[in-house]
């Protein structure tokens, strides 16, 4: 019989793939495509045996195999694809499943940093408003402790300045004299410690002066040039500059670095002397400045050196020392020249001396400095009506002294309710008024006497020294603002300038 037809109808569409059909010999009845079961492995040959005829037993054997090998390598290469496609695929969505857990583990991590970011926020808002009371709490301590200190250190100052103006025995004067430098020197320490109270608020401000640096140092040696031959002492300026280069800076806080580091040579020396040295060079428009000031006193002990710029530290400390001050003076110089962006450095050996070089830079000025004339201590100022408003009456007693010296007419009220009656009722040149009082402070009443009088002379005077009361006379409507303790001769200047005779 003949299956060909048969089988090749049902092997259609079958082109890669080889069929053999035997008979129970082993003969081959019918192929396809050429099978070739020897040339692969068992693995690749499908094979089935199927019974025929239960009579005879007949039994017929199907083979299906691959055409040949090169189909087996396209099905082959093509499963590798698939299956590297498939991995990929895996990989793909392995990662998509990680990113996907990734994010939500980092959105309910962001979820919970930013529960913690506010409730930090919170707490930092709460500290800020803490500090700023505490800030505030220590501006007003300071306000009150500066007028509260200086205001009998005013009394005291004035009263030695009316008794020296006095005629009184010589032994007397010198116990004057020594009750003056003490005064003078617990001022010193206030201002200092009001000073770092400025600087560590952010509070100090510059001034822009024009001076000549060099021409400032020789009227700073000037100055302390009897105290340093008093003591026994040489002091010895070396000065390589153009004296006409001027600059714009704060005099004032330039004065006092340098007037700070002759104060501590001069101090821890007893024999020798000082060696200032001036250098002075022009780098664009920028004076570069260098000056050392060398001393051949105690010296510093090296374990000290780091500790010299700290707030009140100083060499000989304890029960025992033998040199006196408040270990202010080069805490306040290393910050004021840190500010001006200037730079300080020490060299000290004990027993030998120290040496102290500072290096600062300003800008050059074509501007010339104004020169004042001196004011003469013969300016006629009396005749005058000044207004003293103050409530604590020692204070005004020294100042009532003092104007009468100047030939001037006083007049006192207590507090600032009262000034505004007095001014409304009387004529004055002049008005002296202090700040805190009861009842009407010095800024409610100067502020109710600008309603009526805007050309009175309105002067505030105070022992408050801070930036905000000063800046607070100001915008009341106060002419100026005198701090005390001030001397006859300061007073005497600063009135010349608004008691002016027509």
């Amino acid at each position: 019989m003949d299956f060909t037809n048969t089988f090749d109808m049902l092997s259609a569409g079958m082109d890669n793939y080889a069929i053999e059909i035997k008979d129970d010999k082993g003969t081959t009845f019918y192929s396809l495509n050429d099978p070739s079961i020897n040339d692969f492995s068992d693995d690749l040959v499908y094979a089935r045996s199927y019974e025929v005829d239960q009579d005879d037993k007949q039994v017929w054997t199907f083979y299906l195999m691959p055409r040949n090998k090169n189909v087996l390598a396209e099905r082959n290469k093509s499963s590798s694809s698939i299956l590297v496609f498939g991995v990929l695929i895996s990989l793909l969505m392995s990662l998509l499943t990680y990113f996907y857990q990734s994010s939500r583990n980092e959105n309910t991590r962001f979820r919970e940093l930013n529960i913690k970011l506010r409730v930090a926020n919170r707490s930092l808002r709460e500290e800020r408003t803490k500090a700023e009371k505490a800030s505030k709490a220590k501006t007003e301590f300071v306000s009150n402790m500066s007028h509260e200190i200086r205001t009998p250190l005013n009394a005291i100052m004035g009263f030695i300045e009316v008794l020296k103006e006095s005629k009184i025995d010589n032994s007397l004067m010198e116990y004057l004299s020594l009750m003056d430098v003490s005064s003078k020197k617990l001022l010193l320490l206030v201002n200092d410690i009001l000073e770092i109270d400025k600087i560590e608020s952010g509070q100090i401000s510059f001034k822009k002066d024009v001076f000549s640096p060099s021409e400032e140092l020789r009227n700073i040696i000037s100055i302390y040039r009897p105290s340093i031959e008093a003591k026994g002492l040489y002091a010895n300026l070396d000065i390589d500059s153009d004296s006409k280069t001027h600059v714009i800076a704060d005099i004032g806080k330039f004065g006092q670095i340098l007037t700070n580091l002759l104060r501590n040579a001069l101090k821890f020396t007893e024999e020798g002397g000082i060696d200032i040295t001036y250098e002075e060079t022009v780098l664009n428009s920028d004076l570069n400045i260098s000056i050392g000031i060398r001393d051949t006193g105690i010296g510093i002990p090296k374990n000290k050196l780091k500790t010299i710029f700290d707030r009140f530290t100083q060499i000989d400390s304890g029960i025992t020392k033998r040199h006196e001050g408040s270990g202010l003076g080069l805490y306040i110089t290393y910050l004021l020249i840190e500010l001006l962006e200037g730079h300080i450095e020490v060299e000290s050996k004990e027993g030998v001396g120290t040496e102290f070089k500072i290096s600062l830079k300003f800008p050059i000025t074509e501007m010339q400095p104004e020169t004042k004339e001196p004011i003469s201590n013969s300016i006629d100022l009396t005749g005058f009506k000044v207004l003293i408003v103050d409530d604590n009456k020692v204070n005004v007693v020294v100042l009532k002294k003092t104007l009468d010296a100047f030939g001037i007419n006083t007049y006192w009220v207590g507090n600032g309710k009262e000034a505004v009656k007095a001014v409304s009722e009387n004529q004055y040149d002049l008005v002296f008024m202090d700040i805190h009082m009861p009842e009407m402070d010095g800024f409610e009443a100067t502020e109710e006497i600008r309603k009526t009088q805007k050309d009175l002379v309105i002067i505030g005077f105070s022992a408050d020294v801070t930036k905000e009361t000063i800046q607070g006379a100001k915008e009341v409507g106060m002419n100026d603002y005198f701090t005390k303790p001030i001397t006859f001769d300061k007073l005497r200047q600063n009135l010349s300038k608004y008691l002016v005779r027509v």
